[in-house]
């Protein structure tokens, strides 16, 4: 019907209605959709844009960080690890951040153990940010001084990370260390009890002064500030105007100068002046180092004193008196006056050093030199030649007759008796006389002459003069000789020793022997006793003794490797042996695991004399070595009981005059019996020697002597033969 088909085409209608009210939300909604995705795609693109920017902002970040070079790190504080560190942990601490990861403790872990506790009080969480130095070992084994500077980043008001940077402040602190060191030797010099000190200003004034600048030149410490150098005897070298004046680069560096002291007095010193230059250049400033140098000044000029004179006598020394001797000549030579040369020795002088000691021989020198002096004229010249020695150069005399004048006030000036102690000792003089040019024109010729007219003189008398003659320039040659023979045979070796058997009074048994020296010259065997004395004048005794005992070792060797027993070994030592510490030095080398054990060291009475302490000395160290002890010529009268008994001698041998004064009328047996009861009360053995008959033999065994030593039992003899002599003597019946 049409009221259906109207209600049909209205409902119909309607839906077409609704479906364009559809379509046009859904066109609505398409183009919302299509601006959405617009959106969309244009925030995909500005997400990408940002993360490629903040990519490369890490990486302008890293590239920065890396070339820094602190190391720039940054660590979560919850988890303990390391978020970031850059490349100059490597440079650093040689260790790359691929080799750490996120392991924070491999970095801590190197920290020096004195310095954690510190470490880990600076990192407090509570605070905002901290700063610490301290150290860390690496693995190549160096130190090096860190400073790490931290900021705390709080989230939620939690720590969450912490962002900071590492230092090396090695060589800031390596400066440090210098500067500290530096002010402190500063510090040390300018309190330096022996160095002053003084800054002075551009108008040369004190501004300021170590204590021992004021006190070297008698001032009070600090009261010289103020004071212009000039005050100080500058003055005198133009140092007075400043710094800036011309005078001062003869101040730059090391200067002598006569300082002038509070007192007027004077004081040597060296000063050393150095400008202050600060940042602006030179301000004027100057510094001045003082050091005292008048003691040091005064020892100076005492040892040049010294090298010309003689420390004993105050006379010229030989050195100097030589060169004196030729400037004479050569002025002599000018002025056409003579010159003559007079060597003086004083006469017994060795008797004296024997009887009297050593101090008492030196005051005779002394007194004696005194002397000479006072008999020449003023304008002749007095020295030392050595020992007991003087040499006297007389110039400008007319003729013989004055030159004998001033002889003869010499002779009688020494002819003096010289009071020492309760002592009055006589002496005389042995005087040589060479005239230039007759006997001599050379210095050294001369002194030879004169040497040689001196010795003349000597040996046939003393206490007088005698002039040169030629002929005595054989006997001083003879002398010359003698001294470069001896030398020689001591450098090739030409000495041996050869040995007297000590026999048991009553046995006949082998107690021992002597070590005799021999020398070996020019085919003969030549007896010690033909050059001992001169080897002690001639000062060659030293040399003799590691000789002696290099021989005595030999022969001990090789006695002992050919079972041959010879009990002791006697050797002689003289007294300027025993006072010779290279002869102690040598004993202490005694190649022997029993040290000295069998060695006697045999001395005589003159040892015993005031004045050879270092020989008595000696003596005790060579018995503590374990050597023993024999006194010779017994009965000389030089010995000192006190001492004697002190070193508890094995042996005390006879002076062979008791032997002799036996064969005189008289009261020869009573001392010889009185001398061995003395010996025996020092619990010694008794030895005579110089036994050469059967009857001193008897006589000797009847006073209760215990030993015997002679020609009537043995001669000298060579080590093999004395081999030979103790293997016969076995093979015979008990004798004598």
């Amino acid at each position: 019907s049409n009221e259906e088909l109207q209600a049909s085409s209205e409902e119909l209608q309607s839906s077409y209605e609704e479906l364009a009210t559809s379509n046009e939300e859904l066109q609505a909604s398409n183009e919302e959709l299509s601006i959405s995705n617009r959106n969309l795609r244009h925030q995909t693109h500005e997400i990408d844009r940002m993360r490629r920017s903040a990519e490369e902002s890490l990486a302008d970040f890293t590239r920065v960080t890396d070339a820094l070079s602190e190391v720039v790190w940054q660590r979560d504080m919850t988890l303990g690890t390391l978020i970031y560190a850059s490349q100059g942990i490597e440079r650093l601490l040689g260790i790359s951040m691929s080799e750490l990861g996120s392991d924070a403790s491999a970095i801590d872990a190197l920290i020096a153990p004195e310095d954690i506790d510190r470490v880990e009080a600076a990192r407090d969480p509570r605070g905002r940010e901290w700063s610490v130095e301290y150290r860390l070992r690496p693995r190549d084994g160096t130190e090096l001084w860190v400073v790490e500077r931290a900021t705390v980043a709080k989230v939620r008001g939690e720590v969450d990370r912490v962002v900071g940077t590492l230092t090396n402040i090695t060589d800031q602190k390596v400066a440090e260390v210098r500067e500290h060191e530096q002010r402190v030797i500063i510090e040390a010099v300018y309190r330096a009890p022996f160095m002053g000190i003084a800054i002075v200003d551009e108008q040369s004034r004190v501004t300021q002064a170590n204590d021992y600048f004021c006190e070297l030149l008698g001032y009070a410490p600090g009261s010289v500030d103020g004071m212009p150098l000039a005050a100080f005897g500058y003055v005198e070298d133009d140092l007075a105007a400043g710094p800036s004046s011309d005078a001062i680069p003869l101040m730059s560096g090391l200067n002598t100068r006569l300082l002038l002291c509070r007192d007027g007095s004077r004081r040597w010193a060296d000063v050393e002046r150095r400008a202050l230059v600060g940042l602006g250049g030179d301000s004027g400033t100057a510094m001045f180092v003082v050091r005292d140098i008048t003691q040091l000044r005064e020892q100076t000029e005492e040892l040049s004193r010294r090298a010309t004179t003689d420390a004993a006598t105050g006379l010229l020394n030989r050195e100097h008196f030589q060169h004196t001797l030729a400037r004479q000549i050569v002025s002599g030579d000018q002025k056409g006056s003579s010159v003559a040369l007079v060597w003086v020795d004083i006469d017994h002088f060795k008797e004296v050093n024997d009887r009297h000691g050593h101090a008492a021989g030196d005051e005779v020198l002394r007194r004696s030199a005194e002397r000479i002096e006072a008999a020449v004229r003023s304008n002749d010249i007095v020295g030392r030649l050595g020992g007991d020695e003087f040499g006297v150069i007389l110039t400008r005399f007319e003729g013989a007759a004055e030159l004998e004048t001033v002889l003869g006030r010499i002779l009688s000036a020494l002819r003096q008796p010289i009071a020492i102690g309760e002592a009055e000792i006589v002496v005389s003089g042995s005087l040589g006389v060479a005239v230039y040019p007759e006997d001599g024109v050379a210095p050294d010729t001369l002194m030879r002459s004169a040497d040689a007219a001196m010795y003349a003189i000597k040996k046939r008398r003393g206490d007088g003069f005698e002039y040169f003659r030629p002929e005595l320039t054989r006997e001083a040659e003879a002398r010359s000789s003698m001294r470069e023979d001896i030398a020689s045979a001591i450098r090739d070796e030409r000495f041996t020793l050869f040995y007297q058997p000590i026999l048991d009074a009553t046995t006949g048994a082998l107690w021992g022997v002597e070590a005799l020296l021999r020398w070996r010259r020019n085919g003969d065997v030549v007896a010690a006793e033909h050059f001992i004395d001169f080897c002690e004048s001639s000062g060659q005794i030293r040399d003799l003794a590691p000789l002696t005992f290099a021989l005595l070792r030999g022969d001990l060797d090789a006695l002992r490797r050919s079972g041959t027993e010879i009990g002791r070994a006697c050797v002689n030592v003289s007294v300027s042996q025993l006072e010779d510490k290279t002869f102690t030095e040598l004993m202490n080398w005694w190649p022997s695991p029993t040290g000295l054990a069998g060695v006697v060291m045999e001395i005589t009475e003159s040892v015993f004399l005031p004045d050879h302490h270092r020989a008595i000395e000696t003596l005790h160290h060579l018995t503590h070595l374990g050597a023993e002890i024999s006194v010779d010529d017994f009965g000389s009268g030089y010995s000192n009981l006190l001492l004697l008994e002190s070193l508890a001698p094995t042996c005390i041998k006879l002076d062979k005059s008791f032997l002799a004064s036996r064969a005189l009328a008289g009261r020869g047996d009573e001392l010889s019996s009185a001398a061995i009861k003395m010996a025996h009360s020092l619990q010694s053995i008794v030895v005579a020697e110089g036994i050469e008959t059967d009857e001193q033999l008897a006589s000797v065994r009847g006073l209760g002597a215990n030993l015997v030593q002679g020609y009537a039992m043995a001669t000298p003899m060579p080590r093999d033969d004395l081999v030979a002599w103790i293997r016969e003597r076995k093979r015979e019946p008990a004798g004598r």
